[in-house]
């Protein structure tokens, strides 16, 4: 499986069993920050464009710092381990890294805050394989910065820009185009 058959745990589905919308909750504070500018009569800087990585910083579990722009490409995963989609994604993850990383490629496994801790979110991830780069994001900041609207969430970074974002991840030969520079 490369990523295009699962199925994403959208985060407006959660919602009867306890999981806040964190896009809406986003969404919210958008209009809260442009009503509130208005009324201070102050202009607004041009937001980033949608290709742009944020400026948010990585760091994984073990206390160091990931630079997004080490490798040739990167793909960050937001998943949990509550959700069961995450765990198949983690599994066509593990697969896609064996057969790209001597191109330069890598993931970087980010665990939501949600329902679990650091610790479980870190055993969970281990055991399907991943356990260098590990992330978890305790307050929700890298989420919102990559716009992840369902889990899991893909974002490849390649060339220093954001190349994908969606519910599902790109196949293996869009992969190698953006590792080729294409």
């Amino acid at each position: 499986m490369d990523g295009h058959a699962q199925e994403g745990h959208g985060r407006r589905d959660a919602r009867a069993r306890g999981v806040v919308s964190l896009s809406g909750v986003v969404a919210v504070v958008r209009r809260l920050v442009a009503c509130a500018v208005l009324a201070a009569g102050v202009v607004a800087a041009p937001a980033a464009a949608p290709d742009a990585v944020p400026d948010v910083p990585l760091v994984d579990l073990g206390g160091r710092p990931i630079d997004l722009r080490q490798a040739r490409a990167t793909e960050l995963i937001f998943v949990a381990a509550w959700c069961e989609p995450c765990g198949r994604a983690l599994t066509a993850a593990r697969r896609r890294a064996g057969a790209l990383r001597r191109q330069g490629y890598r993931t970087v496994v980010v665990g939501v805050g949600t329902r679990e801790s650091a610790d479980a979110f870190a055993r969970w991830a281990r055991g399907y394989g991943f356990g260098d780069a590990l992330v978890f994001d305790r307050d929700g900041r890298i989420e919102a910065a990559f716009g992840a609207e369902y889990l899991p969430w893909h974002v490849v970074i390649a060339g220093g820009r954001v190349v994908h974002r969606g519910d599902r991840a790109p196949g293996l030969e869009e992969l190698r185009r953006w590792l080729a520079g294409g």
